[in-house]
């Protein structure tokens, strides 16, 4: 609820917030194949939206939070997807 009061807030108030926000969705959606890869969705809240498919890191983060230090350390997979990710749409903000 506060991730969706926060982007509704943004919506409704473009002149005080100089930022096009962006919704990144992580951990529930696997199309049985093995690479992760990000997919655009419908607009959700009035922004764009967008879902990591095949994440290593499942939703909530709280059932894999034991994994979460060795795989921000070592997984390559995921920087390159946010870094050409960030190519494509810009800085996250």
């Amino acid at each position: 609820m506060y991730i969706r009061n926060l982007l509704n807030y943004i919506v409704e108030h473009p002149q005080q917030i100089d930022a096009e926000p962006t919704f990144l969705s992580s951990g529930w959606l696997y199309d049985g194949g093995k690479m992760p890869y990000i997919r655009q969705e419908k607009t959700t809240w009035g922004v764009k939206s967008f879902s990591i498919i095949n994440s290593p890191i499942i939703a909530p983060h709280s059932a894999a939070i034991s994994q979460l230090p060795d795989f921000i350390s070592s997984d390559k997979t995921m920087k390159n997807l946010f870094r050409e990710f960030i190519m494509q749409h810009g800085l996250l903000t």
